[in-house]
């Protein structure tokens, strides 16, 4: 017996489709499925719990017009986060779900956090290129900064981290990580 036949032999009056829409529905509430782009500009889906309202990728550019781009490479005083997104952004918890890109491969520990197509039109063309050589990271280089950074500032620091990369990849992954992880846990480091 099918999984369809037990449906209706249990709830006669419920549809397969009608229990399929309802679990896409909560998934579609509590997930945002990010199409990156990963090494080599191949397509990534990347999950996080959804902390934005729901057409806020379209909303991007009229967002950083607005208020401009943070020191963390994210709009300034973001109206398109949620007022739980806020809470769960605090304590990291959307990232949680990308333990899974990270460990099926998707991404590195440390590296320039993943970034959509449309993201990374407000980038440099060499920039984009030299970044995409290499997977994205789940620790976003921008925590190892010392200090806040303008957009510009952003360029320069992902250069660096990338020309330092390029030279010697384990010492810098290593040097950036330990970084990213004394900002976060002893300087609490955040995003917004």
């Amino acid at each position: 017996m099918g999984l369809e036949n037990l449906v209706s032999t249990v709830f006669p009056n419920v549809s397969f489709e009608a229990i399929n829409c309802q679990i896409n529905s909560v998934f579609n509430n509590l997930f945002y499925i990010r199409h990156a782009l990963g090494k080599d500009g191949e397509i990534v889906n990347i999950p996080k719990f959804r902390t934005m309202v729901f057409n806020a990728d379209e909303l991007l550019f009229d967002e950083i017009e607005k208020n401009g781009i943070g020191s963390y490479g994210k709009p300034d005083n973001d109206s398109r986060v949620t007022p739980i997104g806020k809470i769960l952004r605090k304590y990291w918890i959307d990232e949680l779900p990308q333990l899974y890109s990270l460990i099926r491969g998707d991404l590195s520990l440390v590296g320039i956090r993943p970034g959509g197509k449309n993201d990374w039109k407000l980038f440099p063309d060499e920039l984009k290129e030299r970044t995409l050589k290499f997977k994205p990271g789940f620790l976003g280089v921008l925590y190892a900064s010392e200090k806040p950074l303008i957009f510009s500032q952003i360029i320069d620091f992902y250069n660096d981290y990338l020309d330092q990369r390029e030279i010697n990849p384990i010492q810098t992954q290593l040097k950036y990580g330990t970084k990213i992880i004394y900002n976060i846990l002893i300087k609490g480091a955040r995003g917004k």
